[in-house]
């Protein structure tokens, strides 16, 4: 078999499988009521790495199957690799936010440890700031944040790095039950009224309600 083809089986099968983790997440967590985040770019960029230097492991170990050195030392590789790589990929499929009916639950990258749902009686109130940072001759920066601060700690970013929340339509759902469940939202500024048409996510997000800076 040609190099190339095997490049490309190598790639479609890591794809396949790529896909099938995806899907069993969401199933392993579809309930009725409940909206289900997980993965941030860098975590799924870390799951396809992974996949796909498996399945070129497992190509490599078929072909040296008869040269008991090389694959041997192919073995070895491949364990250290599946070790240190490992935690990453279970960490990756562990980053999540839940979203129910009884409330929000929220698993960071560096979690191990399941979290438990929070009520949403729970959150004191969400803090939403859209900071504009204007340059001559070029198109504002606009910086997002969206804060969720619990009695009692702890304040979770939604826009952050290490947040699942990828869409517009993720966010607005997320401010939507919020309000359904009567928490607290407050925006620290509104939304420049000469970007709104430009940007009306941001200018819907923070047009709500202000908060005197403090």
């Amino acid at each position: 078999m040609k190099k190339w083809v095997r490049f490309l089986i190598g790639c479609l099968i890591s794809f396949a499988l790529f896909v099938l983790f995806f899907f069993a997440q969401r199933y392993n967590y579809a309930e009725p009521d409940q909206v289900y985040f997980f993965g941030t770019k860098g975590g799924y960029f870390i799951i396809a790495l992974f996949l796909t230097v498996v399945t070129f492991f497992l190509f490599s170990f078929i072909k040296h199957r008869r040269n008991h050195i090389r694959l041997r030392r192919n073995f070895i590789i491949f364990s250290i690799f599946y070790l240190l790589c490992g935690m990453l990929v279970i960490l990756s499929f562990d980053n999540y936010l839940l979203v129910s009916k009884k409330g929000l639950s929220y698993n960071s990258f560096f979690s191990v440890e399941k979290t438990d749902v929070r009520a949403w009686r729970e959150i004191d109130q969400a803090v939403i700031d859209c900071k504009v940072m204007r340059f001559p001759h070029k198109k504002p920066r606009i910086s997002f944040s969206f804060l969720v601060n619990f009695r009692n700690g702890p304040v979770i970013d939604l826009n952050s790095p290490n947040s699942p929340l990828f869409k517009a339509e993720e966010f607005q759902s997320i401010y939507n039950a919020m309000r359904q469940h009567q928490v607290p939202i407050y925006v620290k500024k509104p939304f420049p009224t000469d970007l709104e048409k430009e940007y009306p996510f941001y200018a819907n997000m923070c047009g709500k309600q202000v908060m005197e800076d403090e």
